[in-house]
């Protein structure tokens, strides 16, 4: 879904695709053998926990475009 939302960008694309630790995006497929390892007997010691499929998106994040922007000023001192 997300390389259709994506389209034929490249730039787009690549400014996500850059941030994935696998860098690159998933294939159905691949979440797919995610489910049917959660179905079998292999996994029958595995519950209560969150099983996280995307490669690393839901840490990653989108470089901003444009000019760097300026550090905040550390009132802390």
């Amino acid at each position: 879904m997300l390389q259709t939302w994506l389209g034929n960008d490249s730039t787009e694309r690549l400014r996500r695709e850059i941030h994935f630790p696998t860098g690159r995006f998933g294939e159905a497929i691949e979440q797919a053998h995610a489910v049917l390892w959660l179905a079998s007997d292999e996994s029958s010691f595995v519950n209560g926990t969150d099983f996280v499929v995307d490669g690393g998106m839901t840490k990653a994040y989108v470089t901003p475009e444009g000019p760097a922007t300026e550090a905040p000023a550390n009132f802390a001192r």
